[in-house]
Order: C-alpha cells, then sequence, then structure tokens
C-alpha cells in the first residue's frame, strides 16, 4: 500500500486483514477513519538549520502556516523569524498576491536590510505552473544573501501524494506531513523532472538531496 493511502483514509493491510475476519458473513465493511497526519524523517531540514552561515542571529523564513512547534524549532537556530504562508490566504490577485505581502518590494532591492539565511519554501514549486515557479525564485533569490540556503520537498511521481501537504517541524530533523484539500492552496501539478528543478532553482545550486517517505524528494540549495 502506497505511504500516502493512510492520508487518504485507507486502512493499512494488517487492519484490513484484522476488519475482513472479524466481521460476520453479509455485513457491509465498515469506513476506516481518515489518518490526516504522518510524522517522518526531515534531514534535509537539519542540514538547513545548521548550515554554516546560519548564525544565532540569522534570519529565517518559512513560507508555511504558522507553527507553534515549528518556531520552536527555529528559534534554537535564528535570530529572527518569519512566517507568511503564500496558499491559505490567496486575495483576489491569486497567490502572487499574498507573497507580495509577505516580502514587499522594498525587501527586493539589493540595498534592503532585510536578507534572509534560510528559507523554507515546503512543496511550492508543486503547486505553481512554470511560470508561478520562476517569478516565486525571482522574488527568493533577491531576499536571500549570498550563500542562503533553501529547502524544498517535492514529489518523485505523481502517486507521491495525492494533494498538497501542510509540513510542520517537530524537531530538527522531523516532520509532520498533512493532507492539505480543497481550495487552490490544495491542488498539485505534475511532479518537477530533476533537470527541471535544477533550471528552475537557479541561482540556487542544489547542495543536497534525500528521498523521503512516500517518494517525496527534500532538497537543500544555496544560494
Amino acid at each position: 500500500m502506497a505511504w500516502f493511502g493512510l492520508l487518504r483514509g485507507e486502512a493499512p493491510p494488517a487492519e484490513q486483514a484484522t476488519a475482513a475476519r472479524d466481521r460476520e458473513p453479509g455485513t457491509p465493511q465498515e469506513s476506516v477513519r481518515p489518518i490526516r497526519s504522518v510524522e517522518g524523517a526531515a534531514p534535509g531540514a537539519r542540514v538547513l538549520l545548521e548550515s554554516a552561515l546560519g548564525t544565532r542571529g540569522g534570519e529565517l523564513l518559512d513560507l508555511g502556516p504558522a507553527s507553534p512547534r515549528s518556531f520552536e524549532v527555529y528559534r534554537r537556530f535564528a535570530g529572527r523569524i518569519r512566517f507568511g504562508d503564500i496558499f491559505s490566504d490567496w486575495g483576489s490577485a491569486g497567490w502572487g498576491e499574498a507573497l507580495a505581502t509577505v516580502l514587499p518590494d522594498s525587501e527586493l532591492k539589493p540595498d534592503s536590510g532585510s536578507k534572509m539565511d534560510r528559507i523554507l519554501a515546503w512543496d511550492a514549486l508543486d503547486r505553481l505552473s512554470p511560470e508561478g515557479g520562476r517569478h516565486l525564485m525571482e522574488v527568493l533569490s533577491a531576499v536571500a544573501r549570498p550563500g542562503a540556503r533553501l529547502h524544498l520537498v517535492v514529489r518523485g511521481s505523481p502517486e507521491a501524494a495525492p494533494g498538497a501537504l501542510h509540513f510542520e517541524l517537530t524537531d530538527v530533523d522531523r516532520m509532520i506531513y498533512e493532507l492539505r484539500e480543497g481550495g487552490p492552496g490544495g491542488r498539485v501539478g505534475p511532479p518537477l523532472l530533476p533537470a527541471e528543478l535544477h533550471a528552475l532553482l537557479l541561482p540556487f545550486q542544489v547542495e543536497r538531496a534525500f528521498t523521503l517517505r512516500g517518494n517525496l524528494r527534500e532538497y537543500v540549495a544555496v544560494r
């Protein structure tokens, strides 16, 4: 069974077998309560957070929803932490409007005093069109100081995840995956091929790559 079948509400094989054995003949099978989240390893998050550039006074940007648990992990490594969920609260102009609110034009200038040391974009590139992905990378490149690290999670195949995911760190190398259904922030496009991803990330260069459970791929890139 695919690991993400759990997030769809499918029972593990052992649970299915037990239910079938205990069910009286002729009675309908009961539905299994969906499992909304699963915890797994996040080695790329450790690489990002423990990067040599990031001192205790560095700045960190998380493009997902604000999370108290993630915040407690981040505060061990970063002096300034910012959350900006660019997918949950879309304005009339779409995700780009939300991004402009999180990162206004004043911060995109070369002489801006606010530059990021670490950025977690999670599965943002899976959710965007190629044009949207290029725009996002232009903005992130403008706000990242030289040597900054970027963290991404992408699907390795169409079956890897049934929709967009919400991520939350529970420790420096552990994170929770939660399926996000419904709304424009819940859709995902075709998986990016490695060559497409490398080209899209420029001027960031992939530094480390990991394969996670459920055929997700975790990347850390350096500016």
